[in-house]
């Protein structure tokens, strides 16, 4: 007997099509649980119930192999950083009517960043049952016993509605119509399977399920979402077996509100199968999952790179496994969904909690998440300023909708950086910076004000966001005092044009499919006082990583323009650290700019040691006749003007990455005449918006 591949290719495809039409169809003035509907549902609870008894399929043998993606992420994809990866390989076995084996004959791993995970036994296996009567995950810890959409009780527990139907060509045989079903609980509080099930017409055998869960339905109270994909191929014109599988897990803190959690990835393919063999009579007794020793696992030749599937990886979470959440979205609404409708502590990042800087001085804050009505979430966050004896308050409103989110933010004396888009440092690594080498790479401002921004997902990888905001900006002062003429902390703030800014602002953000191209475009048109103006943003990613070299390219390429106004606080600056190194911190700045940033890196120590070779170019200029700003005068040096490149200003060097590449030490110089050797010590950039 051989595989039906070719059948499986082609219902995936045919299947991946029609996931947007059928979204909106899920929509449509259709009843649901309809006569056609049940019978349909009806056919699939009698398959799965009956003991079949066929002497042609006796039991079968197969091969699977997969990847396990560890992640720790944001609450955006393009946030995920990998922290640990497996890859598995099984031989599984069946036999009738239920009798299961599999067999971890391969395995290895790598660890991108520190961690003990332990998985649970069924991470790294294959359902071979579309899960039986119920829903088991994680050994019962994270799904236990929930009722399966074709349980012989699952029309007293599901509504189910039909969606499409498909018709899938096999060669040398009559085409297979399949029925796409939208299905979810009858009480949305319950435990329950939200999604949708595609059912053969003529038998009710599941072709494919893309399901998740309702919150109630998870033992384990930090899960934030399970997710599961599965494919099915049909086996002498009537067999529906194993042959693609992923499912994502998703956890957070239960206790605070995070900028980070973690995601375990999984997914199998399955192939090769051998059909009525002959198996000794204990072969199934025991165990239904046993492993290999170590040295045998280890001896295993894997076809594929251990990172070979990342991309794809990547690609499940932005695509199929996103479209299962809009889906369950419109089938039951984000109340469902939410396993962390409780209030929690709100940790937007560490600098939120406590921070150190010339304008505030020593900074103390926290905050909370609370949910105030079905889909609603409030983020409250509130210190106090010890150098300005003043408070920081701020208040975010946010509603998540299928489509994207709406947010509503009220703030009171938030701190700002000048330099538009170009961050010296961590807030982190800038607080440490005070402590320990007296120096503040922030040109603060505070603004208070009001802020509404509503996004649309375009697709799984682009996204439009629309901002409109009025704000009233004010100069910081220097409220550390004391400190040695050359002391970094005792250099000046640069004063802002104080005034009232409204302004509104269009952002698109677009990722490749395994985010290895990233690109943002941003314009903004506003008033600040009396001057009209308008901003232009670009920021290009690209990154190739070769695994078998350890070789990873980067190169990242921003450009921006300011018309129409001469406010200090929408001047992009160039120099040291991060943008020119070896050339005076924010020596060079201007309303118009352009960086091109490259590096080449290599592990010559995993996980200890990485090395790096980088160079960057970069321009500023004036788009006005005015006047440059200068920086106020410094107790040590004389003043000092903010000034245009006067052409391309270019900077190279290499460094170290130390224990998976979090810490960065890096020498670089400036190789235009006033340019020298500097040397700067930072985190990973990855790692900027948590802290």
């Amino acid at each position: 007997m051989q595989s039906r591949r070719n059948t499986s290719l082609l219902l995936i495809g045919a299947i991946a099509a029609s996931l947007l039409p059928s979204v909106i169809l899920c929509q449509s003035d259709s009843s649901w649980n309809d006569p056609q509907t049940l019978a349909i549902v009806q056919r699939g609870q009698e398959l799965r119930s009956q003991l079949i008894l066929d002497s042609l399929f006796k039991n079968y043998q197969a091969e699977a192999t997969g990847h396990v993606y560890f992640f720790a992420d944001g609450p955006l994809s393009e946030n995920r950083v990998l922290v640990k990866a497996d890859q598995v390989a099984l031989d599984i076995y069946w036999s009738a009517p239920n009798k299961t084996r599999q067999v971890i004959v391969g395995q290895r791993d790598e660890k991108m960043l520190p961690t003990n995970i332990q998985y649970h036994l069924d991470h790294l296996t294959v359902v071979q049952d579309n899960f039986g009567d119920s829903f088991y995950l994680g050994g019962g810890d994270e799904i236990r016993g929930l009722a399966h959409p074709l349980s012989v009780n699952a029309t007293g527990i599901y509504d189910f509605k039909i969606s499409d139907s498909i018709s899938i060509a096999i060669p040398d045989s009559e085409d297979i119509k399949v029925y796409h079903l939208n299905l979810r609980p009858k009480k949305p509080e319950d435990p329950g399977v939200m999604g949708s099930i595609y059912l053969q017409n003529t038998t009710g055998a599941i072709v494919r399920m893309n399901v998740t869960f309702t919150a109630s339905s998870y033992i384990d109270e930090s899960l934030d979402f399970i997710r599961i994909i599965t494919d099915n191929s049909v086996w002498n014109g009537k067999h529906w077996l194993p042959y693609d599988q992923k499912i994502e897990i998703r956890r957070e803190s239960t206790l605070f509100d995070l900028p980070v959690g973690t995601t375990i990835q999984t997914h199998f393919r399955i192939g090769n199968y051998k059909f009525n063999q002959d198996f000794p009579s204990p072969f199934f007794s025991g165990p239904t999952v046993t492993s290999l020793s170590t040295l045998e696992k280890d001896r295993y030749i894997f076809n594929t790179d251990l990172l070979g599937d990342l991309s794809d990886a990547n690609r499940t979470s932005a695509m199929d496994m996103d479209e299962i959440r809009k889906l369950a979205l419109q089938l039951s609404g984000t109340q469902s969904l939410d396993n962390f409708n409780k209030s929690r502590l709100f940790v937007p990042n560490i600098s939120s909690i406590y921070r150190r800087n010339r304008a505030e001085g020593s900074f103390f804050g926290t905050g909370g998440t609370a949910h105030i009505l079905p889909d609603w979430k409030i983020q409250s966050s509130f210190g106090y300023s010890r150098g300005t004896e003043s408070p920081t308050l701020s208040n975010t409103l946010t509603k998540e909708q299928a489509e994207g989110h709406f947010s509503f933010q009220a703030f009171w004396n938030n701190l700002n950086d000048m330099g538009m888009v170009l961050p010296g440092s961590s807030g982190a690594m800038n607080t440490l910076a005070t402590f320990l080498m007296q120096k503040d790479y922030l040109d603060p401002y505070f603004s208070s004000g009001l802020k509404v921004e509503k996004s649309w997902n375009l697709g799984p990888n682009d996204l439009i966001e629309l901002s409109g905001g009025w704000e009233h900006h004010r100069s910081a002062v220097n409220t550390m005092v004391g400190y040695p003429h050359r002391s970094g902390l005792n250099r000046e703030i640069r004063s802002i044009n104080d005034g009232i800014n409204r302004y509104l602002e269009l952002n698109y953000a677009s990722n490749s499919i395994d985010n290895d191209l990233q690109a943002s475009f941003t314009s903004r048109l506003g008033k600040i006082t009396n001057d009209l103006y308008a901003n232009f943003y670009s920021d290009i990613q690209a990154q190739q990583y070769w695994s078998a070299l350890k070789v990873d390219l980067k190169a990242r390429l921003r450009a921006g323009i300011s018309l129409g106004t001469n406010s200090p606080q929408f001047q992009y600056l160039l120099g040291g650290r991060h943008t020119l190194p070896g050339y005076n911190y924010r020596s060079f700045g201007g309303h118009r700019f352009g960086l091109l940033v490259s590096e080449i890196s290599r592990s010559i120590w995993f996980p200890w040691m990485t090395l790096r070779i980088f160079g960057s170019t970069g321009i500023t200029g004036d788009t006005s006749s005015r006047p440059s700003v200068r920086s106020p005068t410094l107790s040590s040096e004389p003043a000092r003007s903010i000034m245009p490149t006067n052409g391309f200003k270019t900077s190279f060097g290499m460094g170290l990455g130390f224990g998976w590449d979090l810490l960065h030490f890096n020498v670089g110089r400036g190789v235009h005449q006033e340019g020298d050797w500097e040397i700067t010590i930072s985190a990973d950039h990855r790692f900027w918006h948590w802290l």
